[in-house]
């Protein structure tokens, strides 16, 4: 069950710093590559998470509403196009394209997609309405589970008339040709950032902060790299987590949504869902705990079983967001482009809410590891004995945290995004 929650700073305390945010403006699209852009973040999810994904659909039910509120407003778009068309004695049967973006293994996209498709009903003719539905998905990940996955649902894309592809590509680079799609949606995707930043080289993300630590002519904070593997964690340095802020995650998300408004047609939605700042996995119940993977990889190393360098150089490359972040993105990618053409975004909808993802805490520590594993080999270069003796280390850690009456409380933002050719008014003159 999933409920509504205020977009505090539940896990760490941040004052925003105006670090670079000049310069950030003027060159968040100007270092990007489509060429090399990638969502390499995704591919440190392990094979296993296929297996226990499925505790990450009550991610998806907690904000459906806000989803289907969209798909209604798509709906009547349809109505009204085809009433236009009719009038006018053009043929109405254009095929409406959609797009789910991150779709992993599929199990839980297909979930979601059949809500979609049915919502849609009410709004479309369905033996003159042919639906496109395209899943995108990492290129390093298996597109064989994905396509087994969507196999056995055949009947469903018969009952829509719908048609489905994969796509093996990366959700930073262009994906469509532009003012073709009808909506787009991600779940549970866009808090990875992009490794193949340009910019900043992501082997030095975990310690992006002493560079510019040494410009501002500031010492570094006590927090080093064996304090933490997420930059959201407690004791991850302030200064780390405003650099991640500024310079990776939101020039990243900027750049996404430069890229779908383009793709979008004029009124069409974005829905967008990823796990949200304060989410347990990263931030547990104890306040005053660092995460779980931190604690277990310490363990591992004071006890014998796993090198130190592993926890130094090991990181997960996601940044967990709360509802200001989507503001500030949107206004971001706004402010650079064309103020006669646009396209610009609108904020429909954003909020921040929890959502037990299960009361199983053995399957949850097996998800945990499924998403978050690859990073301590990808980044840590733990060898298959460093790897068991963390994952048992970690095994103990979740069953001394998490109760199962209580499950583990996972954190959220979801927001609706339009796509206008013109400013918003609410934006005024300037933006």
């Amino acid at each position: 069950m999933s409920f509504l929650v205020s977009a505090s700073r539940s896990c760490r305390r941040r004052e925003r710093l105006d670090i670079y945010s000049s310069n950030i403006l003027g060159r968040a699209f100007s270092s990007e590559s489509s060429e090399t852009a990638s969502n390499k973040g995704s591919q440190v999810m392990q094979a296993s998470y296929q297996e226990y994904s499925e505790a990450q659909y009550s991610a998806h039910i907690g904000c459906q509403d806000m989803l289907l509120q969209s798909i209604q407003r798509w709906g009547q778009r349809i109505k009204m196009e085809d009433k236009l068309l009719i009038n006018s004695h053009q043929d109405f049967a254009r095929r409406r394209r959609m797009a789910d973006l991150g779709s992993a293994d599929g199990s839980n996209s297909i979930q979601t997609l059949s809500v979609v498709m049915e919502s849609l009903t009410e709004y479309r003719d369905v033996p003159f309405h042919p639906l496109d539905i395209v899943l995108e998905e990492h290129p390093e990940s298996d597109e064989n589970h994905l396509n087994e996955t969507l196999s056995h649902h055949q009947q469903l894309f018969e009952k829509h008339n719908a048609r489905y592809k994969t796509l093996m590509k990366s959700f930073y680079e262009p994906l469509f040709p532009p003012n073709s799609m009808d909506f787009i949606m991600s779940h549970l995707s866009l808090h990875w950032l992009d490794t193949a930043d340009t910019q900043h080289d992501a082997s030095h993300w975990k310690a992006l902060h002493r560079k510019l630590g040494q410009l501002k002519g500031e010492k570094d904070e006590a927090s080093d790299e064996k304090d933490f593997v997420f930059v959201n964690e407690k004791y991850a340095p302030l200064l780390l987590q405003d650099v991640w802020r500024e310079e990776l995650a939101m020039r990243h998300l900027a750049n996404f949504l430069m890229l779908r408004a383009t793709e979008l047609r004029p009124g069409a939605e974005l829905f967008m869902m990823m796990v949200g700042e304060g989410h347990a996995f990263v931030c547990p119940p104890n306040d005053n705990s660092s995460s779980l993977l931190t604690i277990a990889m310490k363990k591992c190393i004071e006890d014998g079983t796993v090198r130190e360098e592993v926890l130094t150089n090991a990181f997960v490359p996601y940044y967990l967001r709360n509802v200001t972040d989507i503001y500030d993105a949107v206004n971001l990618m706004n402010n650079k482009v064309d103020p006669n053409n646009g396209p610009f975004l609108e904020v429909v909808d954003a909020q921040y809410y929890a959502a037990n993802t299960g009361v199983d805490i053995d399957r949850a520590c097996e998800l945990f590891w499924s998403i978050h594993g690859g990073a301590v080999t990808g980044f840590g270069n733990a060898t298959n004995e460093e790897c068991v003796a963390i994952r048992s280390a970690l095994a103990l850690e979740f069953k001394t945290a998490y109760s199962s009456e209580e499950g583990i409380i996972g954190k959220f933002v979801a927001c609706v995004l339009r796509r206008r050719t013109r400013k918003p008014w609410s934006l005024g003159p300037e933006m």
